[in-house]
């Protein structure tokens, strides 16, 4: 996930792979483009949209209620492969704080950060809301 996605391509043809050059975004769908083009442009979006709540939602929810920073600790933890050291350094918080928010993304917002495919899914939500801001 090191390259955000530059652009999207949309294509009806399965074969893409002459078009990925890293950092693109390949979606397939058996749709022709045409005039549907800017139907599947917002339906893509809304795909993102719907994503990243899924996975997200429940650390941005939380946050929300409770003004704290449990979105950004995550995103520190998957950044710093579970390092409690390198996060408390990283956000200037002692490390029985990132510890205490941890314990809450795990246990009261049930997240298993010792999945990889959790992580890997949480970490290519973080990424598409950052390609989102741009």
């Amino acid at each position: 996930m090191e390259n955000i996605v530059s652009w999207v391509y949309i294509s009806e043809d399965i074969s893409t792979s002459t078009f990925l050059n890293g950092g693109e975004l390949i979606i397939t769908t058996g749709v022709t483009s045409g005039e549907r083009e800017d139907w599947l442009r917002a339906f893509i979006k809304e795909l993102i949209h719907s994503f990243i709540a899924e996975q997200l939602g429940g650390v941005i929810e939380y946050d929300k209620a409770h003004h704290s920073a449990l979105t950004d600790t995550l995103y520190k933890y998957l950044k710093c492969s579970g390092s409690v050291q390198h996060i408390s350094e990283k956000m200037f918080c002692h490390r029985n704080t990132i510890n205490y928010r941890l314990r809450i993304i795990k246990e009261e917002l049930e997240y298993d950060l010792s999945d990889a495919e959790v992580r890997f899914q949480l970490m290519a939500a973080y990424k598409l809301r950052e390609i989102r801001k741009v």
